[in-house]
């Protein structure tokens, strides 16, 4: 819904997430994503997911998100 209200380009987009739910939309709208185990959802349901980037500290995200653009 984002993605379209906003006009959003998905190589341009990143999801950050604490549940698997969050990373299911990720994966189904073809954007990268990170997961954050500091909210609702465990390490372990993250990881079921394959989420492929995640962090415990939310003071680790601008350079995570510096690295996934070089990755563009």
């Amino acid at each position: 819904y984002i993605l379209t209200q906003y006009n959003l380009d998905q190589a341009q987009t990143i999801m950050i997430g604490d549940t698997k739910f969050d990373m299911i939309g990720a994966q189904k709208n073809n954007i990268k994503a990170v997961g954050v185990t500091y909210g609702y959802g465990t390490l372990q349901e993250l990881e079921q997911e394959n989420t492929a980037f995640i962090i415990d500290n939310i003071e680790l995200l601008p350079n995570l998100i510096e690295e996934i653009k070089k990755q563009q």
